[in-house]
């Protein structure tokens, strides 16, 4: 089983890579999955069902987590809900792209329950559909045909659920439930089985440039997710942690 030191030091690696070394996804022009699945560590996104979809293709890691994270705050903020990635070309993952995916989770679930208690005065408060759900860990979801598989699943998802909000995961390799069952991530984005997305529409999503401090935040950040979602992550993380406060703090000192 690979360790979170592991999941560490391959993230670091990746750090050191240029960003030209993943495909640029260029302009948000549409594209059909077999396109997508030509592009090397890429994202594209499509919105369907009253969901909004997330393919990983590749790598889902600290060079891809930028866009991630602000295309997640973006569609938040719209007012959706419910968040699918599909992870059918996804080779792997790293501890930086899972801790935005628990990110995302937190989000949700303190949207929710502002809107349920309305103690925060001037906070926007996300919209939800009639009918919204969140997903039992135990459904076990059947593969479809593309043009029905968006509608079909929330029809699935929809049937005696309460809340309105949900992050999921479909067409999840072996290998990735394993990362995700490392870190606890499963415990909070509800794996599923396999739904045929092949015909669904996406638009790519282009690359995000950090600056040097901000990217340490956006790591840190993620990290510290992590860790609040399962202790025992910050014997895994902490000196890590601890390195990148540090180098933050000495940011700030030199401005």
């Amino acid at each position: 089983m690979r360790t979170g030191r592991r999941l560490i030091e391959h993230e670091m690696g990746l750090s050191e890579s240029s960003s030209s070394s993943n495909s640029r996804a260029g302009d948000r022009k549409p594209s059909s999955s077999s396109s997508a699945s030509r592009l090397r560590n890429a994202l594209a996104v499509s919105r369907g069902a009253g969901m909004v979809v997330i393919r990983v293709v590749g790598m889902g890691n600290m060079i891809s987590a930028p866009a991630l994270n602000d295309f997640l705050e973006e569609e938040r903020h719209a007012g959706f809900r419910r968040f699918l990635f599909d992870l059918r070309d996804c080779r792997g993952m790293d501890s930086t792209f899972m801790g935005c995916m628990v990110g995302l989770c937190a989000a949700l679930k303190r949207d929710e329950e502002i809107r349920v208690t309305g103690e925060i005065e001037g906070e926007a408060v996300m919209r939800t559909e009639a009918g919204a759900s969140v997903p039992d860990a135990n459904d076990e979801l059947v593969p479809l045909e593309p043009k029905e598989a968006l509608a079909e699943l929330q029809r699935h998802l929809s049937r005696d659920r309460d809340e309105g909000h949900f992050v999921m995961a479909v067409n999840v390799s072996p290998e990735n439930q394993e990362l995700l069952n490392i870190l606890g991530v499963d415990k909070f984005v509800n794996v599923h089985g396999e739904v045929d997305l092949s015909g669904l529409e996406v638009t790519p999503l282009p690359e995000k440039e950090l600056p040097p401090d901000q990217r340490r935040q956006l790591i840190l950040r993620a990290h510290e997710h992590l860790v609040e979602i399962d202790k025992r992550n910050e014997a895994q993380f902490g000196a890590f942690l601890r390195t990148l406060s540090s180098e933050l703090a000495k940011d700030k000192k030199t401005e």
